[in-house]
């Protein structure tokens, strides 16, 4: 995993995480400054339009205003103000806690207490902090000084490839620049201290086919820290299909844990991914499901696929926040206990809210194993558009494995 500071280790965690995600296509590059906005009963802040890139992809937002929770009862707060990958402005309230030092003006936020939230996995890019003292209602009380801007700039470099441009992409070069030059196929850089441009070996390490792959989870240490739901007695055991270990389940109850953007996992699934998790049914009793488009805070609320064992049954399914599925497919691949099988989703696949899914046999004779026969699929599933977000969820019903979920774009 990249570098990483928690918030424990002080109050240049949240900035120089920032500038750590840079790498990774996390970064700032104009607009969204936030303010004030006057308001006499409730703590509003406006967040000005501008431009970011989340994930490697630029992300435009207009003006918006926020409405922050009251201050607590007794002790200062400080809230993250960001953008998400949709180009919506959002905020994390943070922990009360008494200040360790006295408060000036110039150094509230150089305190460790209150921290910041955590900003170490957010689908976004932070913007700014919100000094909440207690008992605050109203933005009215509060100053420009209670807004700490912590936006870390994009300079176009740091992992990711901006442009393909001819020499250079800018008349005048001033800061380090990375970019692929379009008619001799190769990438350049400029060097601000040597204040020259070189370039790179075009030598292939090593080469791809088919689809991007995005880890989405390997469950090497199983279902914890990530995920969420209540029901994480998942163990880690072996035989697993890729790894060392896999996700393990034994029991006669349903298992569920689900995971939301925020929550820390590698990636969460968008439009356009093709969604895909390896299943091994234990003892032919077992029914296990791989969710997507999660837009709720609980287990239910998502699509997902179904694979029932013992009826030889492949369901895509629609489930409602209360618990109401809907079936939006189904195919009859022949099944049996003590197997892998790889199920997957095209998220969108078949235009807004249809996801062709598909099961496959699988090839464990070699590492890793991979897809071998379909064995059945869902070519043109009913269109239903209720949950389009991002994160995930996994349940087993009986005796049964789940390992490496994928994300394929």
């Amino acid at each position: 995993m990249p570098q990483r500071l928690n918030i424990d280790d002080g109050a240049t965690a949240l900035p120089l995480n920032a500038l750590f995600r840079l790498g990774e296509g996390y970064g700032w590059l104009n607009g969204g400054g936030v303010t004030l906005a006057s308001s006499g009963s409730s703590i509003d802040v406006t967040v000005n339009a501008g431009t970011v890139r989340v994930d490697g992809t630029v992300v435009d937002f207009v003006q918006s205003t926020l409405t922050l929770p009251d201050g607590a009862p007794n002790d200062h707060r400080r809230d993250l103000i960001y953008i998400d990958y949709r180009g919506k402005a959002g905020y994390i309230q943070g922990e009360p806690a008494e200040t360790v030092a006295e408060l000036t003006p110039n150094d509230r936020f150089q305190n460790p207490l209150p921290a910041p939230p955590s900003a170490q996995a957010l689908d976004g890019v932070p913007l700014a902090e919100a000094w909440i003292p207690p008992g605050t209602t109203s933005s009215d009380e509060l100053d420009p000084g209670d807004l700490n801007d912590v936006r870390v700039s994009d300079v176009g470099g740091l992992g990711i490839i901006p442009v393909r441009s001819s020499d250079p992409p800018e008349a005048d070069l001033t800061q380090d620049r990375l970019w692929r030059n379009t008619s001799a196929e190769e990438y350049r850089a400029y060097t601000a201290d040597a204040d020259a441009i070189v370039a790179f070996s075009t030598t292939t390490v090593t080469s791809f086919s088919g689809d991007t792959t995005r880890l989405v989870e390997d469950f090497e240490d199983s279902i914890k820290d990530n995920w969420r739901g209540g029901d994480s007695d998942f163990t880690y055991t072996t035989p697993s299909f890729e790894a060392s270990a896999a996700a393990y389940w034994d029991q006669s109850t349903r298992a569920t844990d689900y995971s939301l953007p925020g929550d820390g996992l590698a990636y969460y699934p968008e439009s356009g991914d093709t969604v895909a998790m390896a299943v091994y049914a234990e003892s032919g009793h077992d029914r296990i499901d791989l969710a997507f488009g999660k837009d709720v805070d609980d287990f239910t609320g998502d699509n997902r696929i179904r694979i029932d064992v013992p009826n030889n049954d492949l369901e895509l399914l629609s489930t409602d926040a209360d618990g109401v599925s809907r079936t939006l497919g189904s195919a009859s691949p022949t099944l049996s206990a003590g197997a892998w099988y790889i199920i997957e989703a095209d998220y969108d696949g078949g235009g807004s809210g249809v996801h062709p899914t598909r099961i496959f046999s699988t090839d464990t004779s070699t590492d890793p194993g991979t897809r071998a026969t379909e064995l059945a699929s869902i070519s043109s599933p009913t269109q239903d558009t209720t949950h389009q977000g991002r994160g995930v969820a996994v349940a087993i019903v009986g005796e049964g494995r789940i390992d490496y979920l994928h994300a394929l774009d």
